[in-house]
């Protein structure tokens, strides 16, 4: 069957647009605030463990300045506080942010 005047379902169908129901709209909102959730818990857990890879580098640190190698050897003393002062920078503002996504957590 060729057709002839009547007009073609498949292509009446796909050139008008589905309305937007209220459970579409609704699952599409569910699934946001699910991926919003996912990254929220991926942000805190990343902050986390950053946290504490500074802590452990903050504790090398600590140990090397007790070696006699170390404590006698002024440029090398210089630059380990240098690099404790950046960890610990670092970590404030880790902690800042730590606190914050917790406020957020507790908010939602």
């Amino acid at each position: 069957y060729l057709g002839g005047d009547e007009a073609d379902p498949v292509a009446a169908a796909s050139e008008t647009p589905e309305p937007v129901t209220a459970a579409k709209a609704d699952w599409k909102e569910q699934k946001e605030r699910a991926a919003k959730a996912r990254k929220h818990e991926k942000d805190l857990a990343n902050t986390e463990n950053r946290i504490e890879e500074l802590e452990q580098r903050k504790a090398q640190i600590h140990d090397l300045f007790t070696q006699e190698e170390i404590f006698t050897d002024h440029m090398k003393l210089r630059e380990l506080q240098e690099e404790l002062d950046q960890l610990e920078a670092e970590q404030t503002a880790l902690y800042e942010k730590w606190e914050t996504l917790l406020a957020e957590e507790g908010s939602e």
